[in-house]
């Protein structure tokens, strides 16, 4: 029997120059590589900017 675990990211883009695909595939790949969560089982939600 395989033991499972939840696992939540968050992951935040708050400057112009930073890219919010870059940092959601990062984010994925850390998840599948290091922590060994099964991609068929992510989800992914996001939520508008904030605007001044």
């Amino acid at each position: 029997m395989s033991e499972s675990m939840t696992v939540a990211a968050y992951v935040r883009v708050s400057i112009t120059d930073q890219n919010l695909d870059r940092q959601l595939e990062a984010t994925h790949n850390y998840a599948v590589n290091e922590l060994g969560c099964d991609p068929s089982t992510m989800v992914q939600s996001l939520v508008a900017p904030l605007t001044k």
